[in-house]
């Protein structure tokens, strides 16, 4: 498991994309899913209606135009989340998991204590 400051291979063209903040709200609110990024976004696109054109753009810039399955991320994401000083109930509310699983996204394995 990434120790907290470490991101996983599959979000970091989120993070290249839209930045921190950007890739963590749009995992959040599309991890799972399958999205299309148009090859000329136009405002009529549904991904432009969902993040905007200038983000869209970002996208096809990283992504290329086509399918695009978007990761769950739910371990990095509890992660930053915890790092945010957001409580331990309301991430398992908002990755959608029990009090566990955001337990066990934030155990140390072992070697990798904190100092």
């Amino acid at each position: 498991m990434p120790a907290t400051n470490e991101m996983p291979p599959s979000v970091t063209p989120y993070v290249e994309a839209l930045g921190q903040e950007g890739a963590e709200t749009f995992l959040l609110g599309f991890g799972g899913s399958q999205i299309y990024i148009p090859s000329t976004p136009r405002p009529a696109s549904p991904l432009v209606k969902e993040i905007g054109l200038e983000l869209t753009q970002a996208m096809r810039r990283v992504f290329g135009q086509g399918q695009l399955k978007v990761p769950l991320a739910k371990p990095w994401l509890a992660r930053r989340l915890d790092a945010a000083g957001v409580p331990r109930p309301e991430i398992a509310k908002r990755l959608h998991v029990t009090r566990e699983s955001v337990r066990s996204y934030l155990a140390v394995p072992k070697g990798r204590e904190r100092a």
